[in-house]
């Protein structure tokens, strides 16, 4: 049927769904009661031709809203799995946050300590420097034999104060087992165990 417009009599078939009262079944009710007393649409031809044209619209009309029905399916299954992935990403990237944040609080950090903390370890730090240390054994004293020219070595050299003390580090502090310190004329400055501590 050329140049036939599907939605011609749309707003005449609206107006008559609004005032239908009992709904579609009320308007089709009225379509053929329309055609028994307006038209010869029941009798006008040959015997079956009625019901062959009904069936006829209805089905090419069926196969239409089931494509439309399907079409609506896939668009919300569509929908659907987009959501899904957006909250999966979302779950995704709180998870890399709370493992990262979760790394930083099992990292070793700076320990802050009192004054009074510091003093005192300033103190045994200070003890342990004027310590002297263990007197070597006999074996190593062999550096003391005089060469040929009747000269003592460079050991013999030191001053007797500074017998058995450590050698500074580039600090001008020490390097102990379990810790190392520096200082100059202003600070003081000592670490151990991943405690930093500076006093002035």
């Amino acid at each position: 049927m050329a140049g036939h417009d599907p939605e011609k009599f749309d707003g005449m078939f609206l107006a008559m769904c609004q005032r239908s009262e009992k709904g579609i079944e009320e308007v089709l009710d009225c379509l053929f009661s329309f055609l028994v007393r307006k038209t010869d649409y029941y009798t006008g031809g040959t015997p079956g031709l009625a019901e062959k044209m009904l069936m006829e619209h209805f089905k090419k009309y069926e196969k239409i809203a089931e494509k439309q029905k399907e079409e609506i399916k896939k668009e919300r299954e569509e929908q659907e799995r987009k959501r899904k992935e957006k909250i999966a990403k979302r779950k995704a990237e709180e998870q890399a946050e709370m493992e990262r944040l979760k790394k930083e609080e099992e990292e070793p950090k700076i320990k802050e300590i009192t004054d009074e903390e510091a003093e005192k370890i300033q103190k045994e730090l200070e003890k342990k420097k004027e310590t002297p240390a263990e007197p070597e054994p006999e074996e190593d004293k062999k550096d003391e034999k005089t060469n040929e020219n009747g000269d003592k070595d460079k050991a013999d050299d030191e001053d007797d104060a500074d017998k058995g003390k450590l050698d500074p580090n580039v600090g001008n502090g020490g390097d102990m087992p379990n810790y190392r310190w520096s200082q100059t004329l202003e600070e003081i400055e000592a670490s151990t165990n991943m405690i930093y501590i500076y006093i002035r």
